[in-house]
């Protein structure tokens, strides 16, 4: 059998699923963001992690680190701004 190469763009496979980041905003207040593999500065005024696409940048007030496990990260505070870098964090 002929092993199938993985076209560019194609979510990574881990374990037999397909691993896509995702994020759940509510309000401007509380962000919970999916496969995150390691948060990379941490400040009161932003939140660097880098998940399976790339890295995420938080930008705000107050922010702090309510619940982070697994791969799974929730943070509160005043959420101004979320940007996403393109590159890779490994």
């Amino acid at each position: 059998m002929e092993k199938r190469k993985k076209p560019v763009g194609e979510p990574y496979a881990h374990r037999g699923r397909i691993k896509q980041s995702s994020a759940f905003i509510v309000s401007n207040r509380e962000i919970t963001l999916c496969e995150c593999t390691k948060v990379i500065e941490y400040t009161p005024d932003m939140i660097k992690l880098c998940n399976c696409d790339g890295v995420i940048e938080i930008y705000g007030g107050g922010l702090t680190v309510s619940t982070y496990f697994g791969n799974e990260i929730k943070l509160s505070g005043k959420i101004e701004s979320i940007r996403f870098v393109g590159y890779s964090c490994k």
